[in-house]
């Protein structure tokens, strides 16, 4: 999802909310994929407990009433369709709820994410990583972590997994 521009917002106005400087838009975007509490305080260090937690409280207000839901990235959806019509086993993993990912995804799985701290959670849980080259960090702070590859449209993915998967199958 691209869910950047309603991050940085509902972020941003949380500060404004307790009357502490915003951070600009960059910083914002730098945090994403970290836990709230982790992102304050990365942000902000010298932010008090009691002020992080309102911080917290407002974020989750503000971004639970946007009124535009986060849109899919061009091509996502119809390519997960056709992935899945072609007998992929898909999951999605989230700084939402990262609980358990390692255990529920084998060796073949790959993560596909827009931030180094996908990169991070991927290679925790020892996967294999794309990165997307539109998405929340700049490509190359991703690439710098030799990544499978790097998918540039979502609906190069079939094209991609296909040929990752005539490499993988000739080394058998």
């Amino acid at each position: 999802m691209d869910s950047e521009s309603c991050i940085v917002a509902a972020m941003r106005m949380a500060y404004e909310q307790i009357g502490v400087r915003a951070p600009s838009y960059e910083s914002a975007r730098e945090i994403i994929g970290l836990s709230l509490d982790d992102a304050i305080r990365h942000m902000t260090p010298q932010l008090l407990v009691t002020q992080i937690e309102q911080i917290i409280g407002n974020y989750r207000k503000n971004f639970a009433s946007q009124v535009e839901p986060p849109a899919l990235f061009p091509c996502v959806r119809d390519t997960l369709l056709e992935l899945h019509r072609r007998g992929f086993q898909l999951a999605v993993a989230t700084g939402k709820s990262q609980a358990g990912i390692a255990r529920a995804i084998d060796e073949s799985a790959i993560m596909i994410g827009d931030t180094a701290f996908d990169l991070e959670m991927a290679r925790a849980a020892q996967l294999r990583y794309v990165p997307v080259s539109y998405g929340a960090h700049p490509v190359d702070r991703l690439a710098a972590y030799n990544p499978t590859f790097i998918l540039n449209h979502f609906d190069h993915l079939i094209h991609e997994l296909s040929a990752l998967n005539e490499v993988d199958g000739s080394r058998s």
